[in-house]
This record gives C-alpha cells, structure tokens and sequence, in this order.
C-alpha cells in the first residue's frame, strides 16, 4: 500500500475541514482520557500503609508460594533492558482474579449474585463462560496520567476464580499499579468499558521481589437484554474500507482496526486485517479491512493496532497506529455521516500511545470528622473509611470482610485521634463501576462495625457514588449517630 494520491486525498481533506468547522462530538459521549485517570504521587497509599479490610491486603501478604493451578501466560515482549547494556529490574506479582457476578436489586443498588444462580448455570450444575478472556497489567507513572506498562499477562480460558502470574520488567526499581480486565464482549481486545478489577495499593519493585497474594476482584452487571449503544441513526449502517499498513520492524500477521470516540473511548466497531508482504523487497506488511459502523456518528478516530507483546489481545502495551492523510500524517479524526468511506490507510505504528483509552483506577478523596463531637464522644477505638461494594444495612466486621474495594484505617492512640479532629483520606477504586462510600467508627476496635448506637457516615443518604474515569475530591464525611 502507498500513500494515497493528491486525486484520492482532496476530498478527504475537505470533508475533515468541514468536520471541524462544523461537527461537534456527540453530547452523550463519556468523559475519559488518560489525563484524568489517577495520577501522580497522590495516586492511592503504598503497599503495607494503613489500609485495611477487603481485598487490599497489603505488604504482609508477600511471600515465596506461587498462586498455584493453570496461571494466565505472560505477555511476551515486557523487557525494559538486559541485552541492550540498559539495567533492569526484574520481579513477579501473582494472586486470583475473581470474577463476581452483581445484580441490581428493587431499589437500584448493587448485590452479588451466586455463579450458581446465574443465567449461565447448566442443569448439571457446570457453567458456561458467557465472556471473553482476562488481561492483566502493571504500569508504572513516570509523571502524572503517563502510563508505561511493565509487566502483562492474560487469562485465556477464564472461570469465576482464576491464579495468575504477572512478570515484571523494569529498567530501575520502582512503584506500579496493577488491575486486571475482563473482556465483556470477547472482541479480544481490553476496551474503555470493559469491567475492571484493582489492587489499591502501590506496589514497590525490588529486584527479584515475588509478590503474592494480590488478589483481585472483577464485579460485572448482569442485566437483561444487553448494553446500550455508541449511537447512530436508527439502524443506518457504513463502511469504512482501506488498507493497514504496517511498516518496516515489525512481525504481524493480523492487524485490528478500531473506531473510537474523540476521547479514547470504545471501541465502537472493530475488525481484522489479514497482512501480507508489500513485495519489492519491503519488509512492510499490509492488507485490507472493511469494517461495518453506525451512520451519523459525526467525528470519530479511526486507529489500529498489533499484538506487539504476543498476549492474544489487543491491549494498552501493544504497538498502535492511525488512519492517515499521508505517510506518517496522522488523518483523525475522521467524519461519518450517511455515506461509505473508501480507501482510508491505516498505519501502525503512528501516534504517541494507544488508540482506546484504559483508566483502570479513579481516586476518591476528602476528609473524615466528628469523633469528637460530645454526640459521639468516642475516646478509644478506630475510625474508617471504606469504598463498598455493595450497601450494608447489618453490622459487619469490615476487616474480616471482602465486600471493600478499598479502606483507610486510623487508630485512636497511633494515629492521635484523640488530638486530631480530622483526618484526610484517598481510596483507589475501579473506574466506571458504583461504589458505596461509608464512614465508620468502632469503639471497640473490633473490626465490627455499622452496630446499634455507633457513628456512621456516608455520601448522602447511601453512600451510593457513580464512578466514572475522572478523581473525585471533596467527599468529606461527618460522623454522626444515627437512632
């Protein structure tokens, strides 16, 4: 493939100059971008801090023991150095990831549903996977929103509970995130909305460390019927056709192309290009796609990409590209209105990161109070705060629990809560999920908590927050008793 000619490139140009004079991204368009995900040094606690409860066990859980059973497979081409004279860091992070069915009760709230009572259990009690497969990740943030992934694996023949491995490779020691993605639709490829499951905590790497037990869970809705849609006119449907291209130093034999929202998310529609050799003695790789869309969707991005680290998905550390106006001339976005687009390239590699936008993690943050307040009157004891899963109505011990994504602990006498009158806290939780955010007081310091008589706060009524892919601050809570 060649870059397109002046003839074939006019009329393009003018269509995406009428596209930015005129189209506006569609107002039901989520927010994302890498941006606002989590970020920075403020980006959740270090392994091992004060966190408590759940899932979020933290550096007393490492140890030498492998997971055990058939563990996800690493992702293939995760050197940060060694041969090339750069130093490198290598470890491995290992736990379960389970997936956890939910439902929405009569009141709209969250509950868990049993794999056994699910739409997906046969008669003779065996279940039959309805999703794809599992990719996990580990990146580090060298500044904040940049995400440089260290380590990848994938599940690929997932079950409710599943042993992995992640190997990790790092040119210096440092700290990474890790969370792990089903794949919802199994499209093979770790998309914007595809449910996800974090460990909260920072993990620091050491050279050799081995890391257990990071265990993390995947909550996915079940409802009837199916999801929504990106949009469109009313069942009106294009095509977009061209070729993918995929220059010089790179080995494939598959490419996928990807439409998305302006803002990374998606991907709306996909498809695979088979590539061959250009011939001429070129080491490039091409072949055609054609690829069905909803008409009407105004500005869109048309990318691709390769598994570049040999995974079998498609995911934030693979090699990515773009549609273009010209060799290396990245061509987005482009304009869909009722009408096929032909003879629109795709190249890979082109940009500066990937296509579709993945923020596994959103960052809750503000303060706690009111331990002091003479209604209240706690002298003894411990405060939390903790991001539920689901809504509790019955006292429950929270340290005993898994039903956090993440929780702060303080400590009356360690933590000078006696002198104190507040405490700020930060909770990583999954972005695009419902979270139950509740404070609580224990003057017994038990871990049991919610009891008759003892302080309690919440965000509203509930607790009940919609996460999306951007921090939320300012959720500050007040202790209070409630009769």
């Amino acid at each position: 493939m060649r870059p397109r000619s002046a003839a074939l490139l006019a009329p393009r140009m003018l269509l995406c100059l009428a596209a930015l004079a005129g189209c506006d991204d569609d107002d039901d368009t989520k927010d994302s971008g890498v941006d606002d995900g989590c970020g920075g040094d403020d980006c959740g606690d270090d392994a091992g801090a004060d966190d408590a409860g759940g899932d979020d066990a933290g550096a007393d859980d490492a140890g030498a023991d492998d997971a055990g059973g058939d563990e996800a497979g690493d992702g293939g081409d995760d050197d940060s150095g060694g041969d090339d004279g750069v130093p490198s860091v290598q470890a491995e992070v290992s736990g379960t990831i389970t997936v956890q069915l939910t439902q929405l009760d009569s009141g709209g709230d969250i509950q868990p549903l049993a794999w056994e009572d699910s739409p997906f259990v046969n008669t003779d009690g065996s279940i039959t996977w309805p999703y794809g497969k599992i990719f996990v990740g580990g990146y580090a943030e060298p500044s904040p929103g940049l995400q440089t992934y260290v380590g990848t694996a994938v599940v690929p023949s997932p079950a409710p509970v599943n042993p992995y491995t992640l190997p990790i490779v790092m040119a210096e020691e440092g700290e990474i995130l890790v969370y792990a993605s089903l794949d919802e639709d199994g499209d093979d490829i770790v998309g914007s909305q595809d449910p996800v499951g974090v460990w909260p905590l920072r993990i620091p790497i050491t050279e050799g460390l081995s890391l257990t037990s990071v265990d993390i869970v995947i909550q996915v809705l079940v409802t009837e019927g199916g999801g929504g849609s990106d949009g469109g006119g009313g069942g009106e449907s294009v095509t977009i056709s061209g070729e993918a291209l995929v220059t010089a130093g790179y080995s494939a034999s598959q490419a996928r192309v990807m439409l998305v929202n302006l803002d990374g998310t998606g991907p709306i529609a996909s498809t695979r290009a088979t590539l061959s050799s250009t011939g001429a003695g070129s080491s490039d790789v091409s072949g055609p796609y054609t690829m069905e869309v909803p008409a009407y969707l105004g500005q869109r991005n048309l990318v691709g990409a390769i598994d570049s680290n040999g995974n079998s998905m498609i995911d934030p550390a693979d090699t990515w590209g773009a549609t273009t106006l010209a060799l290396d001339v990245d061509g987005n976005p482009i304009l869909i209105g009722n009408t096929d687009l032909v003879d629109y390239p795709v190249q890979i590699p082109l940009g500066d990161g990937p296509g579709i936008s993945v923020i596994p993690f959103v960052q809750l943050s503000g303060t706690i109070t009111g331990w002091s307040d003479p209604l209240v009157a706690m002298t003894a004891g411990d405060v939390y705060v903790t991001a539920l899963k689901y809504r509790q109505n019955a006292e429950f011990n929270l340290l005993a629990s898994t039903a956090d994504f993440d929780t702060k602990q303080w400590a009356w006498a360690a933590d000078n809560l006696g002198v104190e009158l507040s405490k700020p806290y930060t909770l990583l939780v999954p972005a695009n999920s419902v979270v139950y955010l509740w404070g609580y007081g224990d003057p017994d310091a038990g871990g049991l908590v919610n009891q008759t008589l003892e302080p309690v706060a919440s965000v509203g009524v509930d607790g009940r927050i919609v996460v999306g892919t951007t921090n939320i601050s300012g959720l500050d809570l007040t202790l209070s008793i409630v009769d």
